[in-house]
């Protein structure tokens, strides 16, 4: 009786496939056993291959905010960092943001929740974009305290005095 088992033939493709299943388990293995390695080599070949990676950061970056959710999140981890900068009270979630407007409730103009472009991959707002503002801006970013509005509404909330906006209606009343 013969006990020699027929000989399987693995073909090419296979075989590639395998070796790179293989490969991918120790360097996975690899890369847990030498992190502080791992995260340097890393770090030179992104900084080797930044004009590269720029392209594909940008476009994963649109993608990324162009869903509404996505984009407040981004706006709340944004005001989470210019509250700890200013020394403000921060304690909102998206929850507080909920339902998301579709119209600014100051102008009255329909609000973008996607980003409008992006140059050197930072995404830029446009005058429709929606953008968190504090009601009371000496008060923090607290529940009851925040709500969307547009970016330009806010941008001139922001920086002109009420005097001054007064002044500037006059002034439009009376040359139009």
């Amino acid at each position: 009786m013969n006990d020699a088992s027929p000989q399987l033939t693995i073909p090419p493709l296979a075989k590639r496939a395998l070796s790179q299943t293989k490969g991918a388990v120790w360097i996975r293995k690899w890369r847990k056993k030498n992190p502080e390695i791992s995260k340097a080599r890393q770090k030179a070949w992104r900084g080797e291959n930044h004009d590269r990676l720029l392209p594909i950061r940008r476009k994963q970056a649109l993608k990324h905010l162009a869903v509404p959710e996505n984009k407040i999140k981004h706006l709340i981890r944004a005001a989470h960092l210019r509250a700890l900068c200013k020394s403000l009270e921060f304690n909102i979630s998206i929850d507080d943001l909920l339902p998301l407007p579709t119209v600014c409730p100051v102008l009255g103009t329909p609000l973008n929740y996607a980003g409008r472009g992006s140059h050197r991959g930072i995404i830029f707002q446009s005058h429709d974009s929606a953008s968190i503002d504090r009601i009371n801006p000496k008060i923090g970013y607290v529940r009851g305290n925040v709500q969307i509005i547009s970016w330009r509404a806010n941008n001139i909330k922001g920086t002109a005095t009420l005097e001054e906006l007064r002044l500037l209606v006059s002034y439009m009343e009376k040359n139009r």
